[in-house]
């Protein structure tokens, strides 16, 4: 396949992308994930240490087990192609000539630097799936049970899936969704508490699509999915 790629075409990627929950029962050829992947680990990396890990997941039967882990989303289960997306802290460790320990036994800058590169390395594999005309969306729901999705996957200590990124042929590609108007997140020199509260609104004023103003509907839309957001992180924070 010759690609040919201008600035304009990936800031094109960058604004009109949307994530995709309806695939097509068509494979995808494992050379365009192999692709997809390689490209990945060119993603920025602290000390060029690259702690993540990709699982390429095409067995039916796991992605099914891995889909009702998380929440039995139909998406997981029709994508032909499951990119587990985890992050390395034990290849940290032995770089470092340390054991690994368990879950909690790492630094917490280490751990964040990892789940920081690992989820710019996921990133990166999605954006080179979608140049290549693939669809992709991410999964975090497979958090929801670790040991289980360790089980699975025969995944040790010291490696923690951060998310699964979906990938296949587009049955259908949904409207680039609002996001908040960039102007509301770029600070100058010095943090704006006023801009921040204002951010929060997520009404008409403050929402924007790459066509510009968003409409009442897909603003109440917005506020709903950020209700459920909400309401899930209310719930992981009590029974914590």
């Amino acid at each position: 396949m010759t690609l040919t790629t201008t600035a304009q075409d990936v800031l094109d990627l960058l604004l009109t992308r949307s994530s995709v929950r309806a695939f097509t029962a068509e494979e995808v050829p494992a050379p365009l994930v192999t692709q997809a992947l390689g490209t990945a680990v060119r993603a920025p990396t602290s000390f060029n240490f690259q702690p993540y890990s990709f699982i390429v997941v095409r067995d039916r039967k796991l992605a099914a087990e891995l889909a009702d882990v998380a929440g039995g989303q139909p998406h997981i289960r029709q994508a032909p192609v499951l990119v587990m997306v985890c992050a390395e802290v034990a290849r940290v460790g032995r770089y470092c000539g340390l054991v690994p320990d368990a879950d909690g036994g790492a630094p917490h800058d280490l751990l964040l630097s990892c789940v920081v590169d690992a989820s710019l390395a996921g990133m990166c594999a999605a954006l080179a799936a979608e140049s290549l005309s693939l669809g992709t969306v991410m999964v975090g729901g497979v958090r929801n049970q670790p040991t289980r999705v360790r089980e699975l996957l025969g995944i040790p200590e010291g490696v923690h899936v951060l998310f699964a990124l979906c990938m296949g042929w587009p049955a259908e590609r949904p409207a680039v969704r609002p996001r908040l108007d960039a102007d509301l997140s770029v600070h100058a020199d010095r943090y704006d508490g006023a801009r921040a509260e204002r951010a929060a609104r997520y009404d008409t004023r403050t929402l924007r699509t790459p066509g510009g103003p968003v409409t009442a509907r897909e603003a109440d839309a917005w506020r709903q999915e950020v209700a459920q957001g909400v309401s899930r992180a209310r719930r992981l924070f009590t029974d914590g």
